[in-house]
């Protein structure tokens, strides 16, 4: 078990090492920055990736503090679900109604490797793998569709 130092000291490294996988790995050197992340050009759209000792997760989450909002969205990127199938021929989640922790409904679209955990360092590298892989996919189908999007 981590004192609270500790696991913050953790994060820190965990994030630290991934900046330094993608900055030096061969197959993201064409990159002209970061990935998109919250920088998506669409209200209420971002990328996020999580990680936790029950794997990682690569997320296109629909946030909207309006339900409404949020659901006209999340249908509109249902209707290019093909585009997302074909990117991830093993199948993505949508969940239209997602409760994180803190009680907040969102809408996410995402993959999860499970089998893996943060606190394990050895497990590090197969987990940026997975992370940046997934979410070049990710970024794009996105922005395959994002001209279709206001």
């Amino acid at each position: 078990m981590y004192s609270k130092a500790e696991l913050k000291q953790l994060k820190i490294d965990f994030w630290e090492g991934f900046g330094s996988y993608c900055r030096f790995k061969r197959a993201f050197k064409h990159r002209k920055g970061k990935f998109i992340l919250y920088d998506t050009k669409l209200k209420g759209v971002e990328m996020k990736f999580d990680v936790s000792r029950e794997g990682a997760f690569v997320i296109l989450e629909f946030n909207a503090r309006c339900e409404e909002q949020r659901m006209e969205r999340y249908r509109e990127f249902e209707t290019y679900r093909y585009i997302f199938d074909v990117a991830f021929s093993e199948g993505l989640i949508w969940l239209p109604n997602f409760e994180r922790e803190s009680g907040e409904v969102v809408a996410r679209i995402y993959l999860h490797k499970s089998g893996l955990d943060f606190h394990k360092r050895e497990d590090w590298v197969a987990l940026y793998e997975f992370m940046a892989a997934n979410m070049q996919r990710m970024e794009d189908a996105f922005e395959e569709i994002r001209v279709y999007l206001d």
